[in-house]
């Protein structure tokens, strides 16, 4: 009689702790599911294609940036382009 009587609260143990082991990591603030909502440092890249050019020459520029609001690219003539 000991032996059913044990394997009863052992088995209601497991049915009570097993969900809560499960649940564990969402009440804890587990790292896995942490949501950051602060901005990052804005990081603007600037790259030319061809890198270099003759007089008269053209070259594409690409610019791209990452947790900026805006960007605005101002040309030697003045001319402005926001992104």
């Amino acid at each position: 009689m000991a032996t059913a009587s044990m394997s009863r609260y052992v088995r209601q143990f497991l049915r009570l702790a097993v969900p809560g082991l499960f649940l564990l990591p969402f009440l804890s603030g587990c790292s896995l599911f942490q949501v950051n909502n602060s901005p990052g440092v804005p990081v603007v890249s600037i790259s030319a294609a061809p890198a270099t050019i003759s007089a008269g020459g053209s070259s594409t520029l690409t610019i791209t940036a990452e947790d900026a609001n805006q960007v605005t690219i101002t040309g030697s003539d003045g001319s402005k382009y926001t992104l």
